[in-house]
């Protein structure tokens, strides 16, 4: 039973790492393009 806990709990560290992970590329891009139009 160990061994469930163990993958149950990389698991939830993985899902929380893609969450945040997402959420960071989600906020980037609403400056990217704001930067691409002062440089041209």
């Amino acid at each position: 039973m160990g061994n469930y806990s163990t993958a149950i709990v990389g698991i939830m560290v993985i899902g929380v790492a893609l969450t945040s992970a997402v959420v960071f590329a989600l906020m980037r891009p609403n400056e990217l393009p704001a930067l691409d139009q002062n440089n041209r």
